[in-house]
């Protein structure tokens, strides 16, 4: 696996993208950015938020309540929704007022359903919704099918008084609901009736409980294609099978691969990205600043590929870095990764 240096995008405030898509942001003040499709300014100024969903950028912007839509194919902008603010989640576009949470199913605004849940993930006829203190299954009428109180999943002796609460929803698989949590904890809950049928735990303080114990969970990730949970802790790497309710994969990556990953004292922000995770990392030499990155071939066990974005020297000249916040995504056969200062590295694979 090879990749070159395509392009440096710089001034580059956030990006998202999407197939062939690169879409960012840029300007001097937050609130006159421009906005920018592949690198083009397609004349919006002062946007707030924006997404690619299907062919249209749908965006916000700070000087009104109207959200708008950009057409890929031919260019024209018009207003789609006045006084509403849409965002996106899991394919589905989102606008809230001062009651509802409206939910609409494609870009034609017609299918729509209203609640006054969020709704974090979104199935024919119910959807998954959590606080503070509950997650919960709730139909389209608002009902509540079941709930889990989160205060039963304990606390934790590192910060006594607290209780424990959702970091990210992870997906259905097999009738059950797994989350992580941010005492770093694996919970499925059966959907039917919201109680709990596996509790993995990589937190120590949970040695002597009901979770069962793990190596330490890092940032975990949802696999669709087998509908399996991976997680990258520092350098231990993991795979929950959810239909077994089990840890079936487990390793150290520097010991599988002392010479690739095993130079890196550190490697942080992980990205799930297919058979690969990608990486930001920081090299035995280094001293505490995050300049390379990589990718690791988890079924291989071993480092493919990795790149110093950003030399000693440079380094010391400009104190630019890498930083956690931006990881390094792969879409299409580019790579994509942003450092403190704001420029946009792309990288284009060249063996294909």
């Amino acid at each position: 696996m090879k990749y070159r240096t395509r392009n440096i995008v710089k001034g580059v405030s956030a990006y998202q993208l999407k197939e062939n898509w690169l879409i960012h942001d840029s300007g001097k003040e937050l609130r006159k950015h421009e906005l920018y499709l592949n690198n083009k300014n397609i004349g919006v100024e002062g946007v707030s938020d924006y997404f690619i969903n299907k062919s249209f950028i749908l965006f916000n912007k700070w000087d009104g309540n109207d959200s708008f839509s950009y057409d890929l194919k031919t260019g024209k902008i018009e207003v789609i929704i006045h006084n509403a603010q849409i965002v996106s989640i899991n394919k589905y576009l989102i606008y809230e007022d001062t009651n509802n949470v409206f939910h609409y199913r494609n870009n034609n605004f017609v299918d729509v359903f209203s609640s006054k849940y969020f709704f974090n993930i979104l199935e024919d006829n119910y959807g998954i919704t959590y606080t503070k203190t509950h997650l919960s299954k709730a139909n389209f009428q608002d009902e509540i099918l079941c709930q889990f109180p989160l205060s039963s999943l304990g606390g934790t002796e590192y910060e006594p008084g607290k209780t424990d609460k959702i970091d990210k929803i992870l997906g259905i698989a097999h009738g059950n609901i797994w989350f992580y949590t941010d005492f770093g904890r694996l919970v499925a809950l059966d959907l039917e009736t919201g109680n709990v049928v596996k509790k993995i735990s990589g937190n120590p303080s949970d040695k002597n409980s009901t979770y069962e114990m793990t190596l330490g969970l890092g940032d975990c990730f949802f696999r669709p294609l087998d509908k399996n949970i991976v997680s990258v802790s520092g350098f231990d790497f993991q795979i929950i099978d959810t239909e077994q309710l089990a840890v079936t994969e487990q390793y150290d990556f520097r010991e599988a691969d002392p010479m690739g990953i095993g130079t890196y004292r550190s490697i942080y922000s992980p990205m799930l990205q297919g058979d690969y995770f990608t990486f930001l990392g920081i090299k035995e030499e280094d001293f505490g600043y995050i300049r390379w990155i990589g990718i690791f071939d988890y079924k291989a066990r071993k480092l493919v590929w990795e790149y110093e974005v950003i030399s000693e020297e440079v380094f010391d000249e400009t104190r630019n870095q890498l930083v956690p916040p931006q990881p390094l995504y792969m879409s299409g056969n580019k790579l994509y990764v942003k450092d403190i200062k704001g420029n946009l590295h792309i990288f284009e694979r060249e063996d294909i």
